[in-house]
């Protein structure tokens, strides 16, 4: 398989498989840290378009919030207190926000009733 020409330089078949194989193994890592591994004799940038006329991008790994004893206690204490809760009444949601409605307007028989959201979230 002849090697595959970018930008003046050329990686072999052995380099592209190579490289590919490493950012199987380290899908966060750097297109540096790719070169430098490899020992490839080019820049990251061309390293880089590579990587991008395949398809592959970096990608940064998302972070988590470390939870602490305090926040265990807060959700046992939530879930005790919410026990008989009737979960039917409840909205769920995977949206960050909610916004509030300020009134909803709803017809009964030609007559309109007006509902706030703090009214519509009471028990």
């Amino acid at each position: 398989i002849p090697g595959v020409s970018l930008d003046k330089k050329t990686f072999s078949a052995k380099q592209i498989a190579d490289l590919l194989n490493y950012k199987q193994q380290e899908p966060f890592g750097l297109s540096r840290s790719a070169r430098d591994a490899l020992q490839l004799q080019c820049s990251p940038r061309k390293v880089r378009r590579y990587l991008h006329s395949e398809g592959l991008y970096h990608r940064r790994p998302a972070t988590k919030v470390d939870l602490i004893d305090q926040h265990a206690q807060r959700r046992l204490a939530f879930t005790q207190q919410n026990l008989n809760r009737d979960w039917g009444l409840v909205i769920v949601s995977d949206e960050k926000f909610l916004k509030p409605i300020r009134g909803l307007t709803n017809h009964y028989g030609g007559q309109t009733t007006r509902a706030t959201f703090s009214s519509m979230c009471r028990n």
